[in-house]
């Protein structure tokens, strides 16, 4: 007897024993989550398309829907927008990067997107890492982003709209084989806000407090007059000031960060490839380019008077080359050129009023707000211009702003000088149909064509109403 019940309670305890090993096993066994993805919306007019792991469609736990103002077009209410859950995104033997994708269109002819994004890891761990980037406009490189970005998408302007494409990138560290996904929450915000430079009816700038713009009156005769300054529209400028921080998680539409001085900042990664590098060339406080990332205050453009016409018109140019933009394809450069000041250039720099004021600009048999300079202006003696595009003219020469020499915005530099390259625009013909070709000044000041990938300087030249109801006490 007493042997029997020794070895039922030997069979007890054993029992015991395996159900607290298993319970252990199950309390310390790293738990996998799903992955969340929950949309808000604010007026927003867009399509999220269905997402994917790894390139393939996750079918059943990430549809397609569609926001609207117009609620009889949504596919997920206003109050509480559509949430993707049940992703199971997890590592094997093969997979040391795992992707979660999808894409978001502006749908809105009218209206710029604004998508912020703000993420969170379930859990800590030490076994992989999570990115999130994001793409826009099917460009070739992907941007890692941090929580709070916000992506702003242009207005829609084709039958599809403008996109941006969100990834969601596990990465195992070390090629850790036991790493174990614990879940993800990413919450996108959709908002569509700012108007277009087209459709000024209902303007969505705060109304302006002061002049739109300000006089530098240069020739001292109290008239505005070719040769003086005129400060109008913002763009990134000069290198932040070593006392200055920068709050990485302020980004806002435009793209810009806002520093300790409570002014907007824009950020440029230089690379050992950048030319403004390569040449050693300063910022205006001295120091020299160097890689790695840099800030530069948004300020006020600096702008050439060129000619004031017989009704109170005036033709600028900035004064310095303010910035890069790399097209390729030089032989149909212009109309993309131009495609990129009207449709981001110009409703960066200026507010719905202030694009109230600028003239149309006739740019091959097109008219728009703003462009480069042409040939014909590049000649213009009543400019101030000799008549030949090929012979040096100093007048024609152009420095560049901090923020353009960190973005390389340059071919060339004329040691002596420090004058750099720039873009301007003529007529061309391809195939007996007109385009637009892009010429290049030189920094002796002469002009040659282009002939291959553009990485130049960017001189804008606009048309603006003066208007003395509109420039009242800005003459200084």
């Amino acid at each position: 007897m007493q042997s029997k019940t020794k070895t039922i309670l030997g069979i007890c305890l054993a029992v015991v024993l395996v159900v607290a090993v298993v319970l252990v096993i199950i309390l310390t066994r790293p738990t996998q989550t799903t992955t969340k993805i929950s949309f808000t919306s604010e007026n927003a007019e867009a399509l999220i398309m269905q997402g994917f792991l790894n390139g393939e469609q996750v079918d059943g736990k990430m549809e397609s829907v569609t926001f609207s103002t117009d609620s009889s077009k949504n596919t997920a209410t206003t109050e509480n927008l559509n949430t993707w859950t049940g992703l199971e995104p997890a590592f094997d033997e093969e997979k040391n990067n795992v992707t979660i994708s999808f894409n978001i269109f502006n749908q809105n002819p009218d209206k710029e997107l604004n998508v912020k994004l703000t993420f969170t890891e379930a859990n800590e761990n030490d076994n992989y890492t999570v990115t999130v980037t994001a793409v826009k406009d099917n460009e070739s490189n992907s941007a890692g982003i941090e929580s709070g970005s916000t992506i702003t998408l242009a207005e829609n302007s084709a039958p599809n709209g403008k996109l941006v494409t969100i990834t969601i990138i596990y990465s195992v560290i070390d090629d850790t084989k036991d790493a174990t996904i614990k879940g993800f929450d990413l919450a996108v915000e959709l908002q569509s806000e700012a108007t277009t430079s087209g459709d000024n009816d209902e303007n969505d700038d705060p109304a302006p407090t002061g002049p739109l713009y300000t006089v530098v009156d240069n020739n001292s005769n109290g008239v505005v007059d070719a040769g003086d300054n005129i400060n109008f529209g913002l763009y990134p400028t000069t290198i932040k000031e070593d006392n200055v921080t920068i709050d990485t998680s302020s980004q806002d539409a435009d793209g810009y960060y806002t520093g300790s001085d409570g002014e907007k900042y824009a950020m440029v990664e230089v690379t050992d490839s950048n030319r403004a590098y390569e040449h050693n060339l300063d910022y205006s406080n001295g120091s020299q380019v160097s890689i790695g990332n840099a800030y530069f205050k948004v300020e006020p453009i600096v702008w050439v008077v060129l000619d004031v016409d017989a009704q109170g018109n005036a033709t600028l140019w900035t004064e310095k080359i303010i910035g890069r933009q790399d097209i390729d394809n030089a032989a149909y450069i212009g109309n993309k050129y131009q495609e990129w000041l009207t449709n981001e250039f110009l409703n960066t720099v200026f507010t719905s009023y202030e694009r109230d004021i600028l003239n149309p600009i006739t740019v091959g048999s097109d008219q728009d707000l703003i462009s480069i300079m042409s040939l014909e202006d590049m000649t213009n003696t009543e400019y101030g211009f000799n008549s030949s595009m090929f012979q040096s003219d100093p007048e024609r020469r152009k420095y560049a702003t901090d923020y353009a020499m960190a973005q390389g915005a340059t071919i060339s530099v004329d040691q002596t000088s420090g004058a750099l390259d720039y873009y301007l625009c003529g007529s061309y013909m391809i195939s007996n149909e007109a385009s637009t070709m892009v010429y290049q000044i030189t920094t002796s000041g002469r002009t040659t064509d282009v002939s291959y990938t553009l990485s130049a300087g960017v001189v804008p030249t606009v048309n603006i109403q003066l208007d003395s109801t509109t420039i009242s006490g800005a003459t200084e």
